[in-house]
């Protein structure tokens, strides 16, 4: 017989091909295979095929909601194999590396950037970190006193960071790999910063004093504006092109309409009862986007599903975490849902609506974990006991040296 009319892999039923794609992983049939010709091309870009492939691997609804058209059902599959492989048996993939000693007091602010990893302090200092962490890690940058208050939360956009602190400080700087200096003048509030993000070039804050602050960085300071739509502080606050979503301690949740300049709805969030562990009753700390989705973690433990469909912002499920304390921080992609807690613990959580435990993490050397962020494999927590605690993705060979 001739060589040309050798039987290929891709004279196969493309049954048997599906049935043979189903031993390597979907990256490399994604990013690889797919160049090899036509025909793999096609089954990489088909969605159905790793629709099926999720609903065999991990039976339930995913997303826990009807996602907005169109999904990436290719890139979810990728996400789903890869948060798994990471996170199954307490994270047996990702390297541990913590320091107590570089801080000298409560760390409540980590953000893990495409350069760095930063973290804040009640010393009133940052530090920045490698992303390549070691055991024994060090910070390669320190810049004690920072601000003259809390260093209390981040925010980031490609090389700008933006610091809040209870000084009324809105802080901006320019990093890179190995520090940071100001990139603009500081902006002065009337009261502590205690929330921060930013989305192109516009920052907002949530205060003590229960406003929202709004300010571009290209402007002056004294053209901020802000608005006051809670009774109580406000904790969080996440923006996006279309809106701004402001948490606060009166158990609220408001969607501001940054086109029209006005708000758009209020939403009174779930509360729990009083307890002897619950004195009072339990309000929103944690918040975080996803497509159609808001995940708001309490005081209480529990974690709360808003479906944002047609602006209807309707709480359609409530979780019990499993954690003891508050719910300090969650994060959330088509992946996993990590969450981390003011009782010493993360854990982590299948995408799903049925929101199945996937691995619990003690990290006793915290203390209560205050802030925690997850970028690119690496996962990054601050805690009570002055500690950063940082995890990253091991080699392809396994190895976490």
């Amino acid at each position: 017989m001739e060589s040309d009319d050798q039987p290929t892999l891709t004279d196969l039923p493309v049954e048997i091909i599906l049935k043979i794609l189903q031993y390597l992983e979907i990256r490399f049939i994604s990013d690889v295979l797919s160049r090899v010709n036509v025909l793999f091309r096609d089954i990489a870009r088909d969605n159905a095929t790793w629709k099926i492939r999720i609903q065999r691997r991990w039976p339930g609804q995913y997303p826990a909601l009807p996602p907005i058209q169109p999904f990436n059902w290719t890139q979810a599959c990728v996400e789903r194999e890869e948060e798994n492989k990471l996170w199954r048996n307490g994270g047996e993939n990702m390297l541990r590396c913590t320091n107590s000693t570089s801080h000298y007091a409560s760390v409540d602010a980590v953000l893990v950037t495409d350069k760095i990893i930063v973290s804040g302090s009640r010393d009133r200092s940052i530090n920045l970190w490698s992303l390549n962490a070691e055991e024994n890690m060090r910070p390669v940058s320190k810049h004690p006193d920072a601000h003259s208050g809390w260093v209390w939360n981040f925010s980031c956009r490609d090389d700008l960071l933006v610091s809040g602190a209870w000084d009324s400080l809105i802080k901006f700087w320019k990093i890179t790999p190995s520090g940071m200096t100001e990139a603009r003048s500081e902006a002065k509030l009337k009261t502590a910063v205690l929330t921060t993000d930013i989305c192109e070039n516009r920052v907002v804050a949530g205060t003590f004093d229960n406003k929202v602050i709004q300010l571009d960085v290209r402007e002056e300071n004294k053209k901020m504006t802000f608005y006051k739509s809670h009774s109580k502080p406000v904790l969080k606050v996440k923006m996006t092109p279309r809106r701004i979503y402001s948490l606060s301690e009166d158990s609220t949740l408001v969607i501001h309409d940054r086109t029209a300049g006005k708000r758009l709805k209020k939403v009174e969030l779930p509360t729990n009862l009083h307890t002897l562990d619950q004195p009072s009753k339990s309000f929103p700390l944690s918040m975080d986007l996803l497509g159609n989705m808001i995940y708001i973690g309490d005081s209480s433990g529990s974690l709360h599903l808003m479906d944002t469909t047609n602006d209807s912002f309707d709480v359609v499920e409530t979780y019990q975490t499993g954690h003891d304390g508050r719910v300090t921080s969650v994060v959330c992609s088509y992946g996993s849902y990590i969450t981390s807690s003011s009782d010493g613990t993360v854990r982590v959580f299948q995408p799903s609506r049925k929101l199945e435990l996937l691995s619990k993490i003690p990290v006793a050397e915290c203390g209560q974990i205050t802030s925690l962020s997850y970028k690119e494999n690496v996962l990054a927590a601050g805690g009570s006991s002055n500690t950063v605690c940082v995890w990253r993705k091991c080699d392809d060979t396994g190895s976490c040296a």
